[in-house]
């Protein structure tokens, strides 16, 4: 008896013998095709013996290895760009005229276990941002660009007049504005902070 066609399927010219077939000649065998939506070979009616519907093993391999990329890839921002464990507290700036730095302050707190380190900020409002500290020497004013400054584990670190802070170069903000800042650490992750504008007369 000719087996019964399977559903869904194309035929071919490939030519096998059922086991105890025994017509004077081969008989054709439909060959199944893959069919674009399915994974694996099937038989539309069942009527093949089942050890002829065998998974299409390098397709399975090669699909379990992209799924399992994908799910790598789309995990990488969390692993490897997770935000520091920092608060930002009172951020604020101090704004005094279109041709003179303004300087951004706040308080940084680190609850983590390990230091975190300050690399370097940004602002759409700033020119350029850039870190920054005014120090006392010898009863004379100093002011140092910073490359690094550390946040130590469980301590913080308070931007403040007279010493650590965000120096606005050519700064684009007004009186009462509210301007993003954004900050950048070694371990490549970044935290925005909306901060205040203020005048010289005024602070949070």
């Amino acid at each position: 008896m000719r087996p019964p066609s399977p559903r869904h399927c194309e035929r071919s010219e490939a030519i096998h013998l059922f086991p105890g077939e025994r017509a004077g000649g081969s008989k054709k065998l439909l060959f199944l095709k893959k069919k674009k939506q399915k994974n694996f070979w099937y038989f539309g009616t069942g009527a093949f013996p089942p050890a002829r519907a065998q998974i299409n093993k390098s397709f399975l391999l090669l699909f379990f290895k992209k799924e399992v990329l994908a799910s790598f890839l789309l995990s990488l921002p969390s692993l490897a760009f997770a935000a520091p464990p920092l608060t930002i507290t009172k951020p604020w700036v101090r704004y005094l005229l279109p041709s003179i730095p303004a300087a951004g302050y706040m308080t940084l707190r680190n609850g983590g276990d390990s230091d975190v380190v300050l690399t370097g900020a940004s602002s759409p409002a700033c020119g350029m941002l850039i870190l920054h500290k005014s120090e006392n020497s010898s009863g004379m004013a100093m002011m140092m660009d910073m490359q690094t400054i550390t946040i130590p584990a469980h301590g913080s670190v308070t931007f403040q007049p007279g010493g650590y802070h965000l120096m606005c170069m050519s700064p684009a903000m007004k009186l009462g504005d509210t301007v993003k800042m954004t900050l950048s650490f070694q371990d490549g992750s970044t935290m925005t902070v909306a901060a205040k504008v203020y005048g010289a007369q005024n602070s949070p």
